[in-house]
């Protein structure tokens, strides 16, 4: 059923019809303009998701420019909060703490609540465009970060959806609690300059998009792909995505029936598995020293691979392993080794987990 409205029209009457039971999608567009032009609610035509959809909190302080490498990016600038945990309604505040363990962020330079945490507010830069101009809603600044949280909801079969962005300087996209994309780049607005294809089942999905500045412009943008045709997804209905914008869900909604990672710090793992497999063994030691020394391999899991838990990974994690195993010196320090449960870093620093497929 599709209610026509005139331009001029100061509303719309739908004709009064008995439905069946069910669920209905109401899907709403947007016209103006002396030629009533229509666009989509949440999205523009190219699929970016439109400035009014997002909430935002930050700035916060860089300890660096967050574009030339990984570190900056992998770490936590919202101590004791962690984006993992973090399903945010405008105007609540966030826990945060410069002084907190694993704090990377120099300081906080926003908007502040009655509790004196930072606020999250709606995103404003002035203009609904799908692009976001950070420096527009916080005006210039410079080795700074934020994140951006909207939500969605997909109501198809288990498929997959590309993720496609764009950003001045780096990104990081998550949805819910599981970290999808991490581009720590020195660049300037493209339309999509990084992409990912992520897994999706039906439910909610809260996107956090972090966006980093170094200096100059400090911008961002998010579209949601077929991965199969590159096609942007657009918000006019046609499609099993619905995009609901700043207003948070209810949990039951969420894939699972919960808010993901409610209460939990952060990813899990066995500490001293560098490779992954689930079981400690020489093996670990040998992944360490190949992409320390030999540029060979790769590790999905830089918290498991930091054995001795000092927060760098280095030689003595391999040194550390091979200590337990052949030596029977020494211990790896929780959540490990292999023999013990799995369980978050009980302690977070600059490594980040970004995949471990290891527990049991």
């Amino acid at each position: 059923m599709v209610a026509t409205v005139r331009s001029d029209a100061p509303g719309a009457c739908i004709p009064r019809t008995r439905l069946p039971d069910g669920v209905y999608d109401i899907s709403v567009i947007r016209c103006g303009g002396a030629a009533a032009v229509c666009r989509p609610f949440k999205t523009s035509a190219e699929g970016s998701i439109w400035d009014d959809a997002w909430l935002v909190v930050g700035p916060f302080l860089n300890a660096n420019d967050g574009c030339d490498g990984t570190g900056d990016t992998f770490s936590n600038h919202i101590a004791p909060s962690r984006i993992e945990c973090f399903y945010p309604a405008a105007g609540e505040e966030l826990p945060y703490d410069p002084a907190a363990p694993g704090q990377r962020s120099l300081g906080y330079r926003g908007t502040t609540g009655l509790g004196g945490m930072p606020l999250i507010v709606p995103f404003d830069d002035g203009f609904d465009d799908g692009f976001l101009n950070l420096d527009g809603h916080y005006g210039d600044r410079f080795n700074v970060m934020a994140f951006l949280v909207t939500y969605v909801e997909y109501t198809g079969e288990p498929a997959q959806v590309g993720v496609c962005v764009g950003s001045d300087d780096g990104a990081q996209v998550w949805f819910n609690d599981i970290m999808v994309l991490n581009d720590p780049s020195c660049r300037f607005l493209g339309a999509c300059e990084a992409q990912v294809t992520v897994d999706v089942e039906p439910g909610v999905y809260r996107i956090a998009f972090g966006v980093w500045e170094n200096i100059g412009r400090w911008r961002g943008l998010l579209a949601l792909t077929d991965p199969e045709t590159g096609e942007p997804i657009i918000d006019d209905g046609s499609s099993p995505w619905r995009f609901l914008g700043t207003e948070r869900p209810p949990a039951d909604r969420f894939p699972g029936g919960a808010y993901p990672c409610v209460g939990t710090p952060g990813p899990r793992f066995h500490r001293g598995d560098a490779d992954g497999n689930g079981d400690l063994e020489i093996t670990d030691a040998l992944r360490i020293l190949s992409v320390l020394f030999l540029g060979g391999g790769r590790i999905r899991c830089d918290d498991a691979a930091d054995a001795d838990d000092s927060g760098e990974l280095d030689l003595t994690d391999a040194v550390t392993i091979l200590n337990v195993l052949f030596l029977g010196t020494g211990m790896i320090p929780p959540p490990g080794p292999t023999l013990s449960p799995c369980g978050p870093d009980l302690g977070p620093d600059r490594l980040g987990c970004l995949e471990y497929d290891g527990c049991r």
